[in-house]
């Protein structure tokens, strides 16, 4: 059922948003505050907004979270199996410095906002086949409160991000984090996350179940990209840890992140682990 589902997924991710190769054209909105950053700045980041959501509504990717979410199907699986888009035209429909207010009560704020036209066409590149990353964990069946750590290894050098898909789908940035802000992994070194030394100190990974659950399947996603990548804007964070708001915004996002990266230039592993109860 699983093999079926998928392959029904992969006919959708084809045909949503039109036909392999077949140019779509969308309408597509960014908007950055730049109360801490230059209005060239503001005006960058806008723009790249604005070419996320385009490839996202593009390839279909909030329909493809959605289906993913009514399906039951693990964020996992998404990952492998998003579309990928180029934007092989661009038209600046209206762009200007205004003022926003999240709510009446709150203090308005100057924001930079644009609206573009973009076409997009369906990726038909292919993966490098010399760029390899793996991740191997010190363990796949763990104990609720058991240590988890990590080892990456790529052939390329290369800029890394590991998330931690959880059993509910939720989705936590575990590297980069304020520990370790430096991604950049040099080809054929294995970097073990968190190091034996930040163990010691005290930056440990500890698993967990979801609450009222004795046994639960979790999922560590390593990606890994020959270019540094500004990762997510839209996260935020909590207890010092970066994490999406909830699933379908969280497969919604990533999926639009992941669209916008060549095929040849990234390349991606997952590890699967067993947490149970004690």
């Amino acid at each position: 059922m699983r093999t079926l589902r998928i392959f029904l997924l992969l006919i959708l991710l084809l045909t949503v948003g039109g036909q392999a190769g077949e140019p779509v054209t969308v309408i597509a909105e960014g908007r950055v505050v730049f109360e801490n950053v230059t209005r060239d700045e503001a005006k960058s980041k806008a723009i790249r907004q604005a070419y996320k959501k385009g490839i996202r509504k593009a390839m279909g990717v909030e329909v493809q979270a959605q289906s993913f979410v009514r399906d039951g199907m693990f964020a996992g699986e998404f990952v492998h199996a998003i579309s990928y888009g180029d934007i092989i035209s661009e038209k600046i429909l209206e762009q200007k410095f205004d003022v926003w207010q999240k709510t009446p009560d709150s203090d308005p704020v100057p924001v930079y906002y644009v609206k573009m036209e973009l076409t997009i066409v369906a990726q038909d590149g292919m993966p490098d086949p010399t760029f390899k990353v793996d991740v191997s964990l010190n363990k796949t069946g763990f104990t609720a409160g058991d240590e988890l750590w990590m080892n990456v290894r790529a052939t390329k050098d290369c800029y890394l991000i590991v998330l931690n898909i959880a059993a509910n789908n939720d989705i936590y940035v575990l590297y980069p984090n304020d520990y370790q802000p430096d991604n950049r992994l040099v080809k054929n070194q294995t970097l073990q996350i968190p190091s034996k030394a930040e163990r010691e100190s005290g930056l440990r990974i500890r698993v967990a179940n979801l609450e009222g659950h004795t046994a639960d399947r979790e999922f560590i996603k390593v990606i890994a990209t020959k270019q540094p990548i500004e990762f997510l804007d839209e996260i935020e964070e909590q207890n010092g840890v970066k994490v999406f708001k909830n699933t379908q915004v969280a497969l919604t996002e990533l999926g639009e992140w992941l669209s916008t990266l060549p095929v040849s230039e990234r390349a991606e592993d997952l590890a699967t682990y067993s947490v149970i109860a004690k």
